[in-house]
């Protein structure tokens, strides 16, 4: 599998959630997929495997905050 950045195609933040449900079907990084999920501000389809040390609510919301100031930043760089 070739990361879409250094084949310079895009992919749709649902396209890329359903390859990490793939590569961690079997639970070993399912946490990948669920920053996916909370980056791109996707509810999950089907309960994840991962446990957050302080909730799932708290990490979406930081993850969210994280992209959020990203692209503002992206936007207005100076």
């Amino acid at each position: 599998m070739t990361p879409a950045a250094t084949t310079r195609t895009s992919t749709t933040p649902a396209a890329a959630i359903g390859r990490l449900r793939e590569n961690t079907r079997d639970g070993d990084y399912a946490y990948y997929r669920d920053i996916a999920h909370f980056m791109a501000s996707q509810p999950f389809e089907e309960p994840s495997p991962a446990r957050w040390i302080e909730g799932e609510r708290q990490a979406r919301q930081q993850w969210r905050e994280l992209v959020t100031a990203r692209r503002t930043y992206l936007r207005n760089p100076g």
